[in-house]
């Protein structure tokens, strides 16, 4: 999806990575971790994803 694709481009790193990485590229959350190096995978999984999540919200539906 375009709209997808133009949100993920404006989005700031590490939030971008961990949802290409997690939800388009169906990666581990290991190999997520990778990617966010300098923080321990329980704050990647929980604070970052939620994070991620809603600034991608916030986003997508800004451009509606």
């Amino acid at each position: 999806n375009q709209q997808i694709d133009i949100v993920l481009d404006a989005m700031p790193e590490p939030y971008k990575s961990l949802l290409q990485l997690r939800y388009i590229k169906k990666k581990s959350w290991a190999k997520v971790c990778q990617k966010c190096a300098g923080y321990t995978e329980e704050h990647v999984r929980g604070y970052l994803k939620n994070k991620a999540l809603e600034m991608f919200i916030c986003l997508y539906y800004s451009g509606k």
